[in-house]
């Protein structure tokens, strides 16, 4: 019986919240509604880190993705394709990745062309999964592209003249009577804060208070505004010219959130104001991680202000959604805490000395503080620090899971809030989470048990897919799609279309490309009035406003002594499929129940040392097959003992085990064969082709197969209903190459060695007691080198942890390593 591939054009959702018997209560329906989106709907994050931020034309651009579920930080389950492509500054794709998931893990690289032209690139990753989320999710970072001699003009527009001024008070109103914290950003006309100063002013022209940046254009001030005033911050710029930036309206009635995540480093502590005459009941909920961990119901009214406090070693790092609501679910106001636990440090790096010679070897020691089930498994990319400059605080995966990922916009320098817990910090981070919008799944939404509508379905795998089609335009309906590899039409898979025509092949793994051949049919299996029509992938991200992005001074010119290598240190270590069987290119799980079924003939062992057609067989004038294998095979005795009687032995070896379509015969059987009913003749005489066969093989094999039991089946016929399909699999990936200088014999020993990035490995993994090693050697660049570790555990925690030591050369190094 066929097993058939079942189409899965969307999650099958029905039901994920109407089993649930809610009640009245609004906390309940919160609770489960966030159970049902973090278990079947949460999306997943995308990190991907990559060896350096600018590149030469020609270069390697190598990179990890770590794809992780958005609520636990855990390896995703949801996901087996990430695709990964770079995009030039008009949204044009210069190159694509498609690399499979494992563990949550992906490794690729781009080689980009000699041709390309200079300037800042993107590099957007996603999973079809992440498709129903909007590409605000999506993984976007930029790269520089230079040209080796090369310079970037820094635009000479004024940032003072078009600054953007925006004012967010605490929960998100202002309310008379209520002393609110407002915090502040601005930006210039490039996206980068900007130090700012001025004061608050009432509409009568009255100075309230003053206001100045505490970080990158961020800060907040304290107010009290009054009944039916308008407030209006004033700024004075250094050319004289003074802009006036209004505050939000000043609301009569309303309610005031606070949060003070600083004054207590045990709990959150939270209060709620009230602008309102009436005694009014509300929900305040706590959300983190999609769970909800506070859900309170309490009565505030005007002067009596209600008050929460949440332990924070209850909490998991990262951001906090503190939220307000009628009981009805309208939502009031909204603020975000970061919650810093212990335990950020706990990767770290050590070299075993400080300083080094130019092509030396180096050991670096690695520790992490762990669970004991507690898996870890990192990428490390070490870069000549002279040659590739870095934008300070830059994003990392910690910042990104953690923090960016979740937030609206573009932050600057994310690493800055990460890099210690002094108070200066703390209160930078708390400007940040006031001044950056939540951009997951909203709280209304969440109240309304609003689920997000799913259009796209999982990729466990690769996936080859089309539709079947009449003449006229309409869907074959009942109708089914059969797939072969090009000129291999004995092996074949069918699935049925759905109501639209459309099929789906399932569970391929393959890398680089193949040639198929996809037959449709009726209902009647006629293939008249039907066509195939095959799909590629069509869809590439939008080119929005990158999460990370370079900064507007970074690397506007090619460091000194920077240039490509000679030789570009890979080895590919992809082999062709071109030869492989259609079996071959399927995940072992494809033939369980609601999967395809291979349809093959029957055959024991999957490949034979050589194989002979009816065709390629002379006529024996005795009519029996073993004459006409005489001389045919290397390694294959073939003599005369009687009338009509032939002995065959391979190599020396013995009495083969003799086989006719699959079933063991003696020798005399074989004399007795046509050689006219013989269709092919597989011969198999190596340890690794005989070994299924155990003690009977001993001897090799001669397996014969008959016109019923193997013989090819034609081509089918050409046509509208049977088209051959160039399917895209997994980008072949390359494996870095980084010279051992043990013996001054090697070859390039004398070959000035300039990589800018001297070592990266993206399979290291800690010991059970948390320990690794990493040894490599120096190249011929001089000065500070970095050391940049990043992954995440099995656990959920995203770790980053860096290190720099330092490289002296002799003189003659220094000039090789200079461009010349």
């Amino acid at each position: 019986m066929n097993k058939y591939i079942h189409l899965i054009w969307a999650l099958p959702l029905i039901g994920v919240l109407g089993w649930v018997p809610f009640g009245d209560d609004l906390t309940d329906k919160i609770r489960v509604t966030l159970n049902a989106y973090r278990v079947n709907l949460s999306p997943e994050k995308v990190y991907l880190h990559h060896d350096k931020p600018h590149y030469l034309r020609g270069e390697m651009i190598w990179l990890k993705g770590y794809v992780v579920g958005g609520s636990n930080l855990q390896p995703t389950q949801k996901s087996g394709v990430l695709y990964v492509d770079l995009m030039n500054d008009a949204g044009g794709v210069v190159e694509s990745l498609t690399l499979p998931i494992m563990d949550g893990e992906a490794v690729g690289d781009f080689l980009l062309p000699e041709d390309l032209s200079p300037g800042v690139y993107r590099i957007s990753a996603f999973t079809n999964w992440m498709r129903n989320f909007g590409e605000e999710n999506y993984f976007q970072k930029e790269i520089l592209v230079m040209e080796e001699k090369s310079h970037f003009k820094d635009s000479e527009e004024s940032r003072e003249a078009e600054i953007d001024l925006q004012f967010f008070p605490e929960g998100g109103d202002l309310v008379q009577g209520i002393t609110s914290t407002v915090a502040f950003k601005a930006l210039g006309n490039d996206g980068y804060g900007v130090n700012i100063e001025g004061g608050i002013f009432d509409e009568n022209g009255v100075k309230v208070t003053e206001f100045k940046d505490h970080h990158l254009g961020m800060g907040a001030f304290e107010l009290t505004p009054d009944k039916g005033k308008q407030y209006f911050a004033k700024v004075n710029f250094q050319d004289g010219k003074t802009v006036d930036y209004p505050l939000p309206r000043v609301l009569d009635a309303g309610y005031v959130l606070k949060g003070d995540e600083l004054q207590d480093p045990e709990n959150l502590h939270i209060s709620i104001h009230s602008g309102q005459d009436q005694v009014n009941n509300l929900l305040v909920t706590a959300i983190a991680q999609d769970d909800l961990v506070e859900g309170k119901e309490i009565q505030v009214q005007d002067g009596e202000p209600a008050s929460i406090t949440i332990e924070k070693a209850n909490l998991p790092t990262g951001i906090l959604r503190i939220n307000l609501g009628t009981l009805e679910g309208e939502p009031l106001a909204e603020r975000l805490v970061f919650i810093q636990n212990e335990g950020q440090d706990a990767l770290k790096v050590n070299a075993d000395k400080p300083k080094y010679e130019t092509r030396e070897k180096v050991t670096l020691d690695v520790e992490l503080d762990k669970a004991e089930d507690e898996d870890f498994r990192f990428s490390v990319a070490i870069t000549a620090d002279e040659w590739v400059g870095r934008s300070p605080h830059e994003e990392n995966i910690m910042t990104y899971l953690l923090m960016s990922a979740d937030l609206k916009g573009h932050i600057e320098q994310p690493a800055y809030y990460f890099e210690n817990r002094e108070m200066e910090r703390q209160v930078a981070l708390r400007n940040l989470m006031m001044s950056q919008g939540w951009s997951k799944f909203q709280w209304e939404a969440i109240a309304a048990q609003k689920l997000p509508e799913i259009q796209y379905p999982n990729e466990y795998d690769l996936n080859i897919w089309g539709a079947l089609k009449k003449a006229n335009g309409q869907p074959v309906e009942e109708g089914e799609a059969l797939l072969y590899l090009k000129d291999r039409f004995q092996t074949f898979i069918t699935t049925p279309v759905d109501e639209e025509g459309r099929f789906r092949f399932r569970g391929f793994y393959f890398k680089d490309s193949i040639d198929v051949m996809v037959q449709g049919t009726d209902a009647r299996g006629r293939t008249h009035n039907v066509e195939v029509h095959m799909d590629y992938r069509d869809y590439f991200p939008y080119q929005g406003i990158p999460k990370v992005g370079l900064a507007p001074s970074f690397g506007k010119t090619v460091p000194d002594g920077y240039a490509l290598p000679g030789q570009q240190y890979t080895q590919p270590f992809d082999a062709d499929v071109g030869a492989m069987e259609l079996g071959e290119i399927l995940l072992e799980e494809v033939v369980v129940e609601g999967r395809a079924e291979i349809h093959e003939p029957f055959r024991l062992h999957k490949r034979a040392d050589v194989t002979l057609e009816r065709r390629q067989l002379p006529v024996a004038p005795s009519g029996n097959i073993m004459e006409a294998l005489q001389g045919r095979v290397a390694g294959l005795q073939v003599t005369q003992t009687g009338f009509n009687e032939f002995r065959a032995i391979i190599r020396g070896q013995g009495t083969p085990l003799y086989l006719l379509d699959g079933m063991p015969i003696d020798e005399r059987t074989v004399s007795s064969l046509n050689q006219f009913d013989i269709a092919r003749i597989e011969i198999l005489k190596s340890p690794g082709t005989v070994g299924i066969y155990g003690g009977r093989g001993a001897g090799g094999v001669i397996a014969l197969f008959t016109e019923r039991g193997a013989s090819l089946q034609e081509e089918p016929e050409p046509g509208k209903h049977l088209v051959t399909h160039r399917a895209t699999g997994y980008t072949k990936t390359r494996s870095f190459y980084a010279p051992k200088y043990e013996s001054p014999d090697s070859d390039y020993y004398d070959l000035p060695d300039l990589r800018s990035t001297v070592y990266w490995n993206p399979h290291m993994m800690v010991t059970n007691e948390g320990k690794a090693r990493i040894t490599f050697y120096t190249s011929d660049a001089v000065g500070d080198y970095k050391v940049v570790l990043e992954g995440v555990s099995s656990e959920g925690r995203p770790l980053h942890a860096t290190h720099t030591f330092q490289v002296i050369g002799a003189p003659e190094m220094l000039e090789m390593g200079k461009a010349e």
